[in-house]
């Protein structure tokens, strides 16, 4: 796959006449600079029932550090941004908000998200002024009055989406004005939270784990989900992004969006960049977003090389331990160290979900029904930790 050859000194030369400084100044960009989607053949899809029509290739800002990053993507078309209150310690809202500062706020599609629960077993609700509070910390960060999707994070089973405090606290928000509409993300046992989601009839957005490896399950419940009106959006398309020596250099990042985006109940996909190359491979996708057949080749080996690796996230295997511990989140923070070569991100996830029981056990018996070794696993997360 040829990279764009375009380099950030490039970028900042050709965009902004003055340096950017330490606090994320962009002032030498105008709300004229933007360019306005509906003059380029772009995709532009409709999120269920809200009615916003946002770009098919949207922006995963979890780990962008740089403000000229997502306002390269802006500036090309992609309309929706995607960040959450936690993200780089809640410093990724400000970075978001430097980005698009001078961009007509009617133009462009902010979604964060808090959470609900601890992320320590047993899950418990978080209090509804602690979730009030957060929204109002997001708010200011993004220099904004309002959201126009707010998610409960990481949502893992029925009962977290029936939660009614959270639900009373997202009802108050959208009658107040702060948000437009409510939803959740989920990585984890999708059919159970999508199926729950639509029998709720509350929220209007499901952000949800998506790519080219994900179960037929998943696959199907978002589809039903998006035939009852609501809006699906797609995250981990890349299926960890991986490096592996039988795929050489090549990393089918392209193959793996487009994949995500034929299933047309999909209204957008939230890939994360850090770069203005990785903004540059992504955008294209929005003009041609059909798969060729070498591209289907390509991640039918791309697929094989990551058999081993990556976690479908399923948490099957949680049935056999003994002591709850939440596997498949162990396995999704060792692949943001993994995959995405990020550890810091990675300790990060891990310190969130506090002491692991796997640190005293010896003798794991888990199995994974996909072939993942979570000894492995568990091993590479308790090391991370140390």
């Amino acid at each position: 796959m040829k990279r764009s050859k375009i380099t950030r000194r490039q970028f900042v030369s050709k965009m902004a006449a003055g340096a950017v400084t330490a606090g994320f100044s962009l002032s030498a960009f105008s709300a004229n600079d933007a360019i306005d989607p509906t003059s380029r053949s772009l995709e532009y899809r409709k999120l269920g029932r809200t009615g916003l029509r946002v770009s098919a290739v949207s922006f995963g800002a979890m780990t962008t550090s740089d403000p000229l990053v997502i306002r390269h993507a802006v500036d090309l078309g992609i309309n929706y941004i995607d960040t959450a209150r936690i993200y780089l310690r809640g410093e990724n809202e400000k970075i978001v908000a430097a980005a698009i500062k001078d961009v007509p706020r009617d133009k462009i599609f902010i979604a964060t998200k808090i959470p609900s629960s601890t992320r320590r077993k047993p899950l418990r609700s978080l209090p509804k002024q602690e979730m009030l509070s957060l929204v109002e910390e997001s708010l200011a960060a993004l220099k904004t009055d309002y959201v126009d999707v707010l998610l409960l994070h990481s949502i893992a089973d029925r009962d977290q989406v029936f939660n009614e405090y959270a639900v009373d606290v997202l009802a108050k928000l959208k009658k107040d004005g702060k948000i437009r509409f409510p939803g959740i993300s989920t990585h984890t046992n999708i059919p159970e939270v999508v199926d729950a989601a639509i029998e709720s009839g509350f929220y209007d957005v499901i952000l949800a784990k998506l790519n080219f490896k994900s179960d037929q399950a998943d696959v199907e419940s978002l589809e039903r989900a998006a035939k009852t009106g609501i809006g699906i959006v797609a995250m981990k398309t890349q299926a960890g992004g991986y490096r592996t020596e039988e795929m050489g250099g090549f990393t089918p990042h392209q193959a793996a969006l487009k994949w995500v985006l034929q299933h047309k109940f999909v209204a957008n996909a939230i890939p994360g960049m850090t770069t203005i190359q990785q903004v540059e491979e992504n955008f294209p996708v929005m003009k041609k977003p059909e798969l060729a057949t070498r591209e289907k080749a390509a991640l039918k080996a791309y697929g094989d090389s990551i058999d081993g690796l990556y976690c479908r996230m399923c948490a099957k295997c949680e049935e056999d331990c003994p002591y709850g511990a939440p596997i498949a989140e162990i396995n999704r923070c060792v692949m943001y160290a993994e995959g995405y070569r990020d550890k810091a991100l990675a300790r990060a996830e891990l310190a969130s979900l506090g002491t692991l029981p796997c640190v005293d056990c010896s003798t794991c018996t888990v199995a994974c029904r996909n072939h993942i070794n979570v000894q492995a696993k568990i091993q590479a997360a308790l090391a991370l930790l140390t």
